[in-house]
């Protein structure tokens, strides 16, 4: 069975985002990161943080495999 992140913990991993305006960026992609566990997108994983993340982060670096979004 794939692991997915709770509701209460994607809610939390935003609040702690909305609370904390110093976090500038957000590190999307990297090469040999863990963008996948158990064949899971941390997209799919964790649809409300990747939804927050679209709609206040822009991306802002794509380069050699990493991928980095700044804060709007």
């Amino acid at each position: 069975m794939p692991f997915y992140e709770s509701e209460e913990a994607q809610r939390n991993v935003i609040a702690t985002l909305e609370s904390n305006r110093s976090v500038r960026a957000a590190l999307i992609e990297f090469p040999g990161g863990l963008s996948t566990i158990d064949g899971i997108r941390n997209n799919v994983r964790a649809p409300l943080v990747w939804s927050y993340l679209q709609t206040n982060f822009t991306p802002a670096l794509a380069e050699n495999g990493v991928v980095v979004w700044k804060r709007r």
